[in-house]
């Protein structure tokens, strides 16, 4: 079929107003080779930053995705904080005629309006975010329907399209029998374990007392997320993809095999502890910030790159002309490291320009990869022994294809684990060249390691409060395999909530290990 581009271009420059000063600086088929959609970016030549990106459906002409971007969107203040009750009761009105402004957008644009349901209608401080879905049973079909934000002027800011306008989801059917749901509660409540953990709570994500991030004792619960068959009351997925990968201890370290060094924090200093030859690469850039310094050094001589010549809409030609130097300046053998102020040790390190072969040149097993990683680290946490444990080897890479070793060592103090902190290294397999460190603040495991960490609550008293808190939720679960249909499935999904003070439903993230109480999310 015949696709008409200049009619495509027409359509995308009426579905909204485009100033007349703005720029075209971007029309072109996308993804590369499997093109689905044509994309438009507009930009105002005087404001970088001001800019209106459209993309339509190239079988169909319909609107996919609208983005704009102005700085007066930005006015007003105050954040990504939701509103509170009694400022929510304020602005229940504007909400309304927000929602007014984005069903009629969703009316001109969407492909089945009247199909959809709000299922979401969010008061922020400048801005107003709604999502749509389509329903079936009554039960909101999640991956369908539409996302819209709005600002304070009622504009719209963000639009997305969430299913194909030319392959509508096939609506489920409802299972003839579903499993009771109190059987069900009753199994998972009894399933139901917690583990001891260290968090750092945040109010961004956490309700606590202050603005200051909180180190808490906790228990959180195992398999949390669950996707429950409502037909069969079976789990979707196997223990397995609920677990943390094994780890294990590692071996103590003697002072002899991990000798600290003078510390040096000067840019030359780290340049001679990480090896960094000044005749092949030169200090090109430091920054810092209250936590962290960082330096970056190139090679003298960048690689010279072939540039064909390209469409200058296109998106090589945008992105060259917006990211071009940038990226360049990046890729071309550089080195990034880290290191953090308040304790000298060095956080990250990245050398893009000691690549090695593939696994046919490579003359180093994983242990021996291993072994470099454990000099590194060595040299750079002393302590890694104590602190770090290293995750069991995953096999998800052919032996044949591989290029680095990557090795993940979670963080724990006193044998509890510390929430998503872990340590990255990866050695190239045919140099064995340390290309990638990935590190943690050792001011926070100071920290941590100071704290008694001794739990009042017993595991099996915290499962019990939080079981006690838990129900279920009929949901659609949208299933994807390689080569098959989609299709929905109705699941039971187990929540745990509690009222906060204000009198507002929250999800309960953790339970205190030392007070009891629930932890809230925000």
């Amino acid at each position: 079929m015949k696709i008409d581009l200049q009619k495509l271009r027409e359509t995308a420059k009426a579905i909204v107003r485009i100033p007349g000063h703005y720029r075209l600086e971007m029309e072109d088929s996308i993804p590369k080779e499997e093109e689905r959609e044509r994309c438009y970016i507009w930009e105002d030549p005087d404001h970088g930053e001001n800019s209106i990106e459209i993309a339509l459906d190239l079988a169909t002409g319909v609107l996919m995705r609208l983005n704009m971007d102005r700085a007066e969107a930005q006015e007003g203040g105050g954040g990504e904080d939701t509103l509170e009750p009694e400022e929510a009761a304020v602005s229940g009105n504007k909400l309304d005629l927000a929602r007014q402004a984005a069903e009629a957008l969703i009316e001109r644009h969407h492909p089945a309006p009247s199909a959809l349901t709000v299922v979401k209608a969010e008061a922020r401080r400048n801005l107003y975010h709604f999502e749509y879905n389509r329903e079936a049973h009554g039960l909101p079909l999640h991956y369908t329907g539409c996302v819209i934000t709005l600002d304070s002027r009622f504009q719209v800011t963000w639009y997305r399209l969430r299913e194909r306008p030319d392959f509508p989801p096939k609506l489920p059917e409802w299972p003839e029998k579903i499993v009771e749901e109190p059987v069900l509660l009753g199994q998972l409540q009894e399933q139901l374990r917690m583990e001891l953990v260290l968090v750092t709570l945040h109010s961004s994500l956490h309700e606590i007392g202050s603005g200051e991030p909180e180190i808490r004792l906790v228990y959180e619960p195992l398999m949390e997320n669950r996707w429950i068959d409502a037909a069969t009351g079976t789990d979707l997925f196997g223990p397995e993809h609920y677990a943390k990968p094994p780890s294990r201890p590692l071996p103590p370290v003697t002072a002899a095999s991990s000798p600290v060094e003078e510390e040096d924090l000067s840019a030359a200093g780290w340049a001679r502890r990480l090896g960094i030859d000044p005749k092949i690469y030169r200090l090109e850039k430091t920054a810092e910030d209250e936590e962290l310094e960082t330096l970056l050094y190139t090679a003298h001589t960048l690689k010279e790159q072939d540039r064909d010549l390209v469409d200058p809409l296109s998106v090589d030609g945008y992105m060259e002309r917006k990211w071009g130097d940038q990226l360049r300046f990046l890729m071309d053998s550089a080195i990034k490291i880290q290191w953090e102020k308040s304790t000298g040790r060095l956080v990250s390190y990245h050398h893009s320009g000691c690549e090695g072969g593939m696994a046919e040149e490579a003359a180093l097993t994983r242990e021996e990869c291993w072994g470099i990683a454990e000099r590194f680290l060595g040299k750079f946490f002393p302590e890694y022994a104590e602190y770090l444990q290293l995750e069991d080897r995953q096999d998800d890479e052919e032996e044949d294809e591989r290029r680095r070793e990557f090795f993940y060592l979670p963080v724990y103090i006193r044998g509890i684990p510390v929430s998503h902190e872990r340590v990255m290294i990866a050695v190239y397999v045919s140099t064995g060249a340390v290309c990638l460190y990935a590190g943690v603040s050792y001011e926070m495991i100071q920290t941590m390691a100071a704290l008694p960490l001794r739990p009042v609550l017993s595991q099996e008293e915290a499962a019990k409060r939080y079981a006690g808190r838990m129900k279920l939720q009929l949901k659609w679960h949208l299933e994807k395999e390689e080569g098959k249909e989609p299709v929905f499935r109705l699941v039971y999904q187990p929540s745990v909530t509690a009222i906060n003070a204000s009198g507002v439903e929250r999800r309960v993230w953790y339970i205190d290990a030392v007070t009891g109480e629930c932890i809230l999310g925000t």
